[in-house]
């Protein structure tokens, strides 16, 4: 037996995709890794845009802040006044 310990990677099904975040009403947020700015994103966007199987994990889009040339990632709350989960691929 290995003496590292293993760990499970858990990502609940309301997030696994574009069209399971829309469907649960969740909100998401894209985050800038340059400018720090935060903006608020519409799922029915997202899924227009990328479609309902699309994965947001890990996913990367350019900031839209004028000026700004950096990239963002998504974060994913269930409702509101839970907190926000990072949607990056750990691996």
């Amino acid at each position: 037996m290995s003496n590292a310990a293993t760990i499970e990677r858990f990502r609940p099904r309301w997030m696994n995709t574009a069209g399971a975040l829309h469907e649960t009403h969740a909100l998401v947020r894209s985050v800038c890794s340059t400018c720090g700015e935060e903006f608020r994103e519409e799922t029915a966007d997202l899924v227009s845009r990328y479609g309902s199987t699309a994965v947001l994990i890990g996913k990367r889009e350019r900031c839209r802040l004028v000026g700004c040339d950096g990239s963002v990632t998504f974060k994913a709350a269930r409702r509101y006044g839970q907190p926000f989960i990072a949607l990056v691929d750990l691996a």
